[in-house]
């Protein structure tokens, strides 16, 4: 099996390739509008078949997005309570922000909280 990942970049790039790309798997576009601008921009008629992958790919690609900012959120609820725990047990701040990636003056706001 071979695996290629290719990085979307930018929307604005001069590489065709990788605008269709970018329109297919991560404009937030709905898939009408994505149909839209396949026939105008790439001159490309889809079918059925293509049309109802289109769709899929879109709920595919926001899903992924969905998951990665739940996931986004659950890393920081863990840095905060990882943060609240180090402070309980008067750890120095400078080891706390190296630790946790926390600015100094959100920890000295959560310190403020305790």
């Amino acid at each position: 099996m071979v695996a290629i990942m290719v990085y979307l970049g930018k929307k604005n790039t001069k590489h065709r390739l990788l605008k269709l790309l970018h329109l297919i798997f991560l404009d937030k576009l709905k898939a009408a509008e994505k149909k839209t601008i396949l026939k105008q921009d790439y001159d490309l008629v889809l079918t059925p078949v293509m049309e109802e992958e289109l769709t899929k790919m879109g709920s595919l690609a926001l899903g992924i997005a969905e998951r990665a900012k739940t996931e986004g959120e659950k890393n920081g609820e863990h840095r905060v309570m990882e943060a609240i725990r180090m402070l309980k047990e008067n750890l120095p701040l400078d080891t706390i922000v190296k630790k946790t990636g926390m600015t100094l003056q959100r920890l000295t706001e959560l310190r403020a909280m305790l």
